[in-house]
């Protein structure tokens, strides 16, 4: 029994689809609660065996930081009296902790697989939010929103329709062939309709209903993004290209929410707790929206994505879907085979033709670079 459970455990964590049906199945038997019961239980007994056996892990790099890079400084970055230069690139924001962290923590990279013309417009980081845990870390990718746009696809599945307009509405989970050739990136959406029924609307078309508690992501009629808790946002929505909810909004205008640091507060698991120990991901903009934050987490609690998003730069934050398989940011290839994903750091599941050919279950964001028309 005990290497049946080892063994069961261990695919789950390598074989994508093997998790999310046995927790569909799961609760289709005994529901919910109890499948969350499970989970937490399972989550706790694996963060007490990595904080046993990987107790003396220092945190490690994803990826290297050319020397060039790194020393671009605070003071080469110009203040806010000196016109910003053509070029796109976040300011380095260091590690989060001085006591805890890899080489080239906060330390901005272009992403070389997402180029607008002859110059990077998405840009990462990696950064380490957790004194105790030196594996538990945040990848972080910065968007330029001033040449780019995001667009939102409701999944074949979820988020499960329940207003009548949406019902039978044909889905395919799919970015469209359009927009192909200007395809930059693309990452997970939010909760599944089981978990919070948070509100989601694409072109018009409610899918589900809005929740005053939700954190609403947002496209206006002008194209900005903007993203509140729902009480100021509803405003703002009349034409809106699409909204989605996530969860109460871990940071809001550079405020970290009540009880984002409490242990067993639910506000941002609805199956699981925020203080659980799981992957997750956020998305973010700073203060003025120039910039898009979205950063995939592994062991991490909800106040832990949300330091390591504040820090690098967020103004407002929203929690977006969490668990070992659902957190991704896929940057775009082109080669002989069309298409090819590639992820923004190594160990998260992933298909090379996810969201391009192979059709997404659940809703997911993607990013498109403008071009002159």
């Amino acid at each position: 029994m005990p290497a049946s459970v080892i063994g069961l455990w261990v695919a789950i964590h390598h074989v994508p689809w093997l998790g999310p049906m046995l927790a569909d199945g799961a609760r289709a038997v005994v529901g919910p609660a109890a499948v969350a019961i499970v989970e937490d239980v399972a989550y706790d007994m694996q963060d007490r065996w990595n904080r046993f056996w990987r107790a003396d892990e220092a945190p490690r790099p994803y990826w290297d930081v050319p020397p060039s890079i790194a020393s671009v400084s605070a003071s080469s970055v110009p203040s806010a009296s000196t016109p910003a230069p053509r070029s796109f690139r976040p300011l380095d924001v260091g590690p989060v902790f001085a006591s805890s962290y890899a080489e080239g923590d906060g330390v901005w990279v272009p992403m070389i697989e997402a180029a607008c013309g002859e110059q990077p417009c998405i840009f990462k980081t990696l950064l380490h939010p957790d004194r105790v845990r030196g594996w538990a870390s945040v990848a972080v990718a910065a968007i330029d929103t001033k040449v780019t746009r995001l667009h939102l696809v409701a999944g074949v599945e979820e988020p499960r329709a329940t207003q009548r307009e949406a019902l039978d509405l044909v889905r395919s989970g799919l970015i469209p062939p359009s927009d192909h050739d200007v395809l930059l990136a693309a990452f997970n959406g939010g909760f599944k309709t089981e978990h919070g029924s948070l509100g989601m609307q694409i072109d018009g078309v409610t899918f589900v209903l809005p929740q005053r508690w939700g954190c609403t992501v947002a496209r206006l009629r002008d194209d900005r993004l903007s993203i509140a808790s729902w009480p100021k946002m509803q405003d703002r929505l009349q034409g809106a290209r699409w909204w989605r909810q996530a969860p109460s909004c871990l940071v809001e205008e550079g405020n970290f929410a009540a009880g984002v640091h409490a242990e067993e507060n639910i506000n941002w698991g609805r199956a699981i707790s925020g203080e659980t120990i799981i992957r997750r991901s956020a998305m973010g903009t700073d203060e003025r929206g120039e910039i898009l934050f979205v950063g995939i987490s592994d062991a991490t609690s909800a106040g832990a994505i949300a330091r390591a998003m504040h820090h690098a730069g967020a103004y407002t934050v929203a929690q977006l879907d969490v668990n070992w398989s659902f957190p991704k940011f896929l940057a775009y290839e082109r080669g002989g085979s069309g298409l090819v994903a590639k992820p923004i750091c190594p160990g998260f599941q992933f298909s090379e033709k996810e969201y391009v050919e192979k059709a997404s279950a659940r809703d997911f964001f993607y990013v498109t670079r403008l071009v002159d028309r």
